[in-house]
C-alpha cells in the first residue's frame, strides 16, 4: 500500500473492527501504524477510549485463547475416546482369540 494512503486509514480504520475501506493490507489492522481515533463501531460497542479499546482487545484475545484451549481439550478428549474405544476393541479381540485358543487346545487334547 502506498504510504500516502496511510492518513485515511489512520483516521478511519480500527485494529478491532477492521479496515473501513476493505483493504486486506490495511496498515492499522496489520499493526503497522496506530489509529488516531476510535471508529464508529467502537462507540456502538461501548468502547469510549483508547484504553477501553486496549482492554477489549485483551479480553478478545483471552476469549480466543480460551476457545482454542477448549477446542484442544475437546479434541484431546475425542482422541482419548477413540483410542479407548480402539483399545477396548483390541481387548475384545484378544479375549475372543484366547477363547478360540482354549477351544482348539481342548480339541487337540481330546477334551
Amino acid at each position: 500500500m502506498d504510504k500516502n494512503e496511510y492518513g485515511v486509514h489512520r483516521t478511519h480504520c480500527c485494529v478491532r473492527h477492521g479496515c473501513k475501506y476493505n483493504n486486506e493490507d490495511c496498515p492499522v489492522v496489520s499493526g503497522e501504524i496506530k489509529q488516531d481515533y476510535l471508529c464508529q463501531d467502537c462507540r456502538i460497542d461501548g468502547i469510549n477510549s483508547m484504553d477501553d479499546l486496549l482492554d477489549s482487545l485483551i479480553d478478545y484475545k483471552q476469549r480466543i485463547i480460551k476457545a482454542l484451549e477448549d477446542e484442544k481439550l475437546y479434541y484431546d478428549e475425542l482422541q482419548r475416546s477413540v483410542w479407548t474405544e480402539a483399545y477396548g476393541e483390541w481387548e475384545r479381540h484378544v479375549k475372543i482369540s484366547e477363547v478360540k485358543i482354549e477351544l482348539l487346545e481342548g480339541l487337540l487334547k481330546g477334551d
